[in-house]
Order: structure tokens, then C-alpha cells, then sequence
């Protein structure tokens, strides 16, 4: 059934008024999101806000951001359990991280960032270091001498 065919011209500001005020009429208003109202709503909450939860159950993932294109150098973040497990830069002929502990001079940029939860201010953190890594004349240099 189509409802312009029943009620020519109706809006769906109109349809959508009329569900409101329907439902409305049906539903109770409640202030607050709490055991009283919904029972077993506390634990369902810390279920969800527990680290556990939200870094034991994330998939593993690697972000991989472009250093030296002409040399198809990138770097990377790798991520297991919502915090970051290694890191570093890898090409065609080349590997540097933290977990092989070859990143000579650039380990101080690299390190802070295992352990750390993945999170929104990491992943431009990690950006603001791949930015510093394309315009490091040390990192080029590192790069191309292996």
C-alpha cells in the first residue's frame, strides 16, 4: 500500500509527526539508563567499557603510510589486541622496526608507540612521524645504505 495513494499530497513531515505522536502516547520518558530502569544494564556497561573488551577482542591490523615513494619505502603500525605490537618501515629490499631492533638513530620516534592503545590522537601522532620521516635527510640515508 502506498500512502500518497490513500492520502494524496501527505509530507513525510507528516507521516513522520504522526508516528511521534503515536508512539509517544505508548512510551514512557526515562531520565536515566540505570539498573532501576533496565536491570543488568551496570554490568552490560562495564562488559563493553572494559579493556578486555575493547583491545582483547579488536582484530589485527597494519596501517601502512608512504615515506619514500620513489624508493617504495612505507611505514607501518602493526596492531594486535587494540595496541600497537611493532613498528617501522619496510620496502623491497629493506625492513627497519622495532621488533628487529635495526632502527638505528630513528628508535626514539618508533618505540613510543608500542604498547600504546590505537586510538584517534595515535593515528595522527603516527602521521605527524611519517611527515618527519619523508623530509629526514638521516632516514634517506639510513634507507640507502643498506
Amino acid at each position: 500500500m502506498n500512502l500518497n495513494e490513500e492520502r494524496p499530497g501527505i509530507t513525510v513531515e507528516e507521516v513522520m509527526s504522526a508516528v511521534i505522536s503515536e508512539w509517544s502516547s505508548e512510551v514512557a520518558v526515562v531520565d536515566s539508563i540505570d539498573d532501576d530502569h533496565f536491570p543488568g544494564v551496570s554490568q552490560t556497561r562495564q562488559k563493553f567499557l572494559s579493556e578486555e573488551w575493547r583491545f582483547g577482542r579488536t582484530p589485527k591490523f597494519t596501517l601502512y603510510r608512504s615515506v619514500f615513494q620513489q624508493l617504495n619505502i612505507r611505514a607501518f603500525l602493526a596492531v594486535e589486541k587494540g595496541k600497537v605490537a611493532n613498528v617501522g618501515m619496510e620496502g623491497d629490499s629493506v625492513q627497519f622496526s622495532v621488533e628487529k631492533n635495526n632502527l638505528e638513530g630513528l628508535e626514539g620516534l618508533m618505540e613510543g608507540f608500542i604498547g600504546k592503545p590505537f586510538s584517534k590522537e595515535l593515528l595522527d601522532e603516527f602521521e605527524m612521524v611519517v611527515a618527519g620521516l619523508k623530509n629526514s635527510s638521516q632516514c634517506l640515508t639510513m634507507i640507502t645504505n643498506t
